[in-house]
This record gives structure tokens, sequence and C-alpha cells, in this order.
């Protein structure tokens, strides 16, 4: 190698603090590095390919002999076309023209490049982050596609991941429903998405995102690194500390003046706010409830009917959808009158405009058509005010209770009446 060529690539940056090997290239790799780390991204790839591939880009390789202080002959372009029908040797379309001393650089970043593959091929595998570990998939090479499985990746009962195919990529994403913490192995999987056993939460396997109720978060997403044809997922090193991922979301922008009201205040309403800032709305959002209470979990009404209480499960608090600003507005509404975008309140007294409207005031049971059906002691459970209502009439029920509907919010019903009050 020609010395006063190879000393102008080494005195580009100082190799004082670079750790040296024990060939005659010490730092030489370590500086090509650098070299390429001084351009942009796109302009990086370019060099390396410039000595890889022989991919020519002009402007990266008229910077290089810029930065290192080499003459660039772009007239001789000419000649060696003229050359052409000559010279076999001549050289390929789009090849910068240098002098000798620049041609015999190109033959040294591109000897080195070579080297530093062949020295130093360990260092091309990138470390995790600080703070984070490589847990091996040791199943990787057998999952199939569209197939799950559960890893352990540290010693504590919450510290597992679940790896999954698709598409002949491989994922991993936390283990647990953001719901109410069911392993989701025991789900099912379909396409992209896993379903939680419990409720059918769905959970999109590539993103963490939620795509499915009841759950109002996301699971974690781990990134999935291939070395050497081995997989592993980074992980935190202290384990896993949250099962649930709130998706980002956009900020409220003062001088987007739309506003997108949505009348109900349970988890479809809710969820359609979170999905307009989630997905970049950056204007009004008004959740109208007629329930005193902010949006909670009804899920939860028949599953602690006689001890829960609605204000303990809120789906979010109020710190949340001030930070989101998500206004929410406690009241009936009375009317909409499409045709100049407006709705008005039972007790409100001004009426608010609206540029979009949604309706997600859900269902309620259906009433009895048959006699004694409004006698007292007969209830209904579908709000908060229900629950306390029913709640404290089983207080003082002598002589059992009576359950009209035998599906999921029945038999969660008698089930928690049964563990409250036993035999009573």
């Amino acid at each position: 190698l020609d010395l006063t060529v190879y000393n102008k690539i080494l005195n580009l940056s100082p190799l004082s603090s670079m750790p040296r090997k024990s060939t005659m290239f010490a730092g030489f790799p370590q500086q090509l590095r650098l070299l390429a780390q001084n351009y942009k991204p796109h302009e990086s790839r370019t060099l390396l390919d410039m000595y890889g591939r022989r991919m020519f880009n002009v402007q990266c390789t008229q910077q290089l002999a810029s930065r290192l202080n080499l003459k660039y002959h772009p007239e001789l372009r000419s000649r060696q076309r003229k050359r052409h029908q000559h010279d076999y040797h001549h050289e390929p379309e789009g090849f910068p023209c240098y002098d000798k001393e620049s041609r015999i650089i190109q033959a040294s970043i591109g000897f080195a490049a070579l080297a530093y593959v062949f020295f130093h091929k360990n260092e091309n595998i990138p470390h995790a982050d600080e703070g984070m570990k490589r847990v091996e998939i040791d199943f990787a090479a057998e999952l199939k596609d569209g197939e799950m499985k559960e890893l352990v990746v540290g010693e504590g009962k919450q510290d597992k991941v679940l790896v999954s195919k698709v598409k002949g990529q491989i994922h991993a994403v936390g283990a647990f429903c953001s719901h109410f913490g069911a392993p989701l192995i025991k789900g099912s999987m379909f396409d992209e998405k896993v379903y939680c056993p419990l409720h059918a939460a769905g959970f999109n396997v590539t993103t963490g995102a939620v795509e499915n109720s009841p759950g109002m978060d996301g699971i974690p997403r781990y990134n999935v690194v291939e070395v050497e044809g081995k997989f592993f997922v980074e992980v935190p090193e202290d384990g896993l500390k949250t099962q649930k991922q709130t998706m980002p979301m956009a900020k409220r922008d003062p001088n987007d003046l739309r506003n997108f009201v949505i009348i109900g205040g349970g988890a479809a309403g809710l969820n359609c706010a979170e999905t307009l800032r989630q997905t970049g709305y950056t204007g009004k959002i008004t959740l109208i409830s007629e329930e005193k209470i902010l949006p909670y979990d009804r899920t939860l009404l028949s599953k602690t009917l006689p001890t829960g209480d609605a204000s303990k499960f809120l789906l979010r608090s109020q710190d949340f959808l001030n930070e989101k600003e998500i206004d929410v507005v406690q009241d009936s509404v009375y009317s909409i009158h499409t045709d100049v975008k407006k709705v008005t309140f039972s007790r409100r007294g001004e009426p608010m405009e609206y540029d979009k409207l949604l309706i997600a005031t859900g269902s309620k049971p259906r009433k009895l058509n048959v006699k004694g059906a409004k006698a007292k002691g007969v209830h209904y459970l579908r709000t908060h005010k229900d629950q306390e209502a029913i709640k404290e009439q089983a207080k003082d029920v002598k002589t059992g209770v009576a359950i009209i509907g035998a599906s999921f919010i029945g038999s969660e019903a008698a089930a928690a009446l049964k563990m409250k009050y036993k035999d009573q």
C-alpha cells in the first residue's frame, strides 16, 4: 500500500481513542467506518457499495476525493469513451476518473473493507442497547407460519414474551392480555391477530396494537434480531415491568377548529376518541355520556355485582383525558339536527356544533313484557347505578335471587352473588 495515501485516510480522525488490533490494518476498519459515518445514511450506503460492489456514485466519490484532498478529473471521461472501441480495459459507465494517487486510495479502501469483514467479522454484529439483553429464540427454526409460542426471558412469572411467525417474519410481543392479564398463548391466532381466551380482546402480533375491545391498551412489542442465522429477542435486563403499551397520540392543535362529537361514554366511544388521536387527528374531541362518571369497564359490573365500585375500574383517568385533550360532557342528548350539524342537551342550554358525529350508545336489556315486570325488586343490569341498586337490595334478600338470562352477564352475576353470600 502507498503509505502516503494510507496516512491520508488515517489522519481524517484521531486514532488514539480506537482499540488497535494485532493485524496490519490496526484502526483502519474503524477509520473506514468513521469515514462512512461522515455522510448521510444514503451516502454511507453508497460509499460502502462503491468499494464492495463497484456501484459507483459520482457525487459521493467526488465528496470523498475533496475530503482527502485528491485530484478529480471528470474531463477524462470523454477520453475514455473514445478509447472504448480500442481498449477492453476501459472503466465501466459511471466510474469516476481519478489520477494515480486516487486509484491507489480506491484500492486501499477496498482492500481495507475486505480485511475488515475477514478479520473483524464480530464487529458487524450489533449489540443490544444499554439496559437490554438478548434471549435466543431457540425454537425459531421450527416455528411455522401462523404459529405462536411462549418464550421465557427471565426469572419472574411475568418474564415471558409471545413469539409468532407471520408471512415468514418472526415477531415478539407481550405474552399477557392488557385487559385482565390472561396468557395469550391460550387464545387463538388468526392472520396477524391473537385473541384473548377470556373476552376476545384482539392484538396485532406485529405491532402490539389493540384491535378488539374490551382492551384499551396494546401489548409491548419487542425487537427481534437475526445474528448468524439465529434469532434473538431484545428485552429489558431487569425484567418485564409492564404488560401494557399505550399507543402514541397526536397533540391537540388550537388552530384546528374541527369538533368530532361522540355520543356514548362507553368503551366504544372512548376507543373512537383515542383512535382519532392515534391516527393524527388534532381537532377537538367531545365525548358525551349520560352517566355521571368517566368511562369505565362495563364488563366488571356483573363480575363484581355484590361488591364492586365502578369508580375503581375506570378505563381512563381524568388526568389521562386532560393530557390527550379529550373533553367529556356528562349529559344526555335531547336532539340531533343534522341539517345544521348541532346537538342539543337535556340540561345544558347551549347547543353544540359538530363537524363529524358518531353515535356509540351501545345497547340496553330488553324490558320484560309480563305482569309484575315493574314490581319492586326487579332490576336490569346496564349501568353503575343499576349495580349499586342490586348490591344494596341483595344485602336484605331472604328468599333467594332469580336471574333471567343465562349468558355471560347472567352467569357472572350468579357466580358473584354465590361467592359473596354462599348459601344464604
